[in-house]
């Protein structure tokens, strides 16, 4: 039978939970009897520990949040321990590294391979924000679109007939003003989702209150944007129709 090493990254935007971290230590022992952890936080401090609830109870404070986490399990053979590793799974902090969780299989049969990427893909699947759509480069580009389009229409029925007539140069105006106001735009945007709707979370310990907050940042921003497509459509009907 084959036997191999397979490697998975996921990227998404995540928020990783104590049930989740629970979940991949339940199926890793479930894989193995030794099963270390590890995990960073954001003043550098590093810690190993041999139970999870060393991570699941840790307090994890804003000034010292958990970065990454790593649950190990290590290969048995002939009834000994080894030191190689066997299943490796870590979830990241995206403002730190580039993904968000990553699997990793060491010296394993074909079958096994494919049985572990699965189940264990499914566990670190759940970590998966349901908000990783805003992320999208296609989003994004609609998003550039509808403001765009909205931008040129406001101009044009504002700005452009005031000046057309008296400056000849109305079109360059027109277009710098557009470029102006969509960059501003898009930038305020992009901060905005920062704010309400972050990369990666961890929420365990201190960190579950605070996205208590982000979760009442989030629905008061959502607010705040309809009443502005609200208005801004009214505002364009009226001027086209009335």
């Amino acid at each position: 039978m084959l036997r191999g090493s397979f490697k998975k990254i996921f990227k998404f935007q995540s928020i990783v939970t104590s049930d989740i971290v629970r979940k991949v230590a339940h199926y890793l022992h479930s894989r193995s009897e030794i099963v270390k952890y590890e995990f960073e936080t954001s003043d550098g401090a590093q810690y190993d520990t041999e139970s999870i609830e060393d991570i699941i109870g840790y307090s994890n404070p804003s000034d010292a949040m958990i970065e990454k986490i790593s649950l190990i399990a290590q290969k048995k053979e002939e009834d000994r321990y080894l030191a190689q590793n066997f299943i490796i799974v870590k979830f990241y902090d995206r403002g730190a590294w580039d993904s968000s969780a990553s699997l990793y299989i060491a010296d394993a049969s074909s079958d096994e391979i494919a049985a572990i990427s699965k189940e264990l893909g499914g566990i670190i699947k759940l970590a998966k924000a349901n908000y990783s759509w805003l992320y999208s480069s296609k989003f994004l580009k609609f998003i550039g679109l509808i403001l765009s389009m909205a931008i040129s229409i406001l101009l044009y029925s504002y700005v452009v007939t005031l000046i057309k007539e008296s400056n000849p140069s109305w079109y360059i105006v027109y277009l710098l003003l557009q470029f102006a106001i969509l960059g501003c735009l898009f930038w305020l945007f992009i901060k905005i989702r920062e704010w309400a709707y972050p990369e990666s979370v961890f929420n365990i310990g201190e960190q579950e209150a605070s996205y208590k907050k982000i979760i009442k940042r989030r629905n008061y921003i959502l607010g705040v944007i309809s009443t502005i497509v609200l208005g801004v459509l009214s505002s364009i009907c009226a001027t086209k129709y009335f």
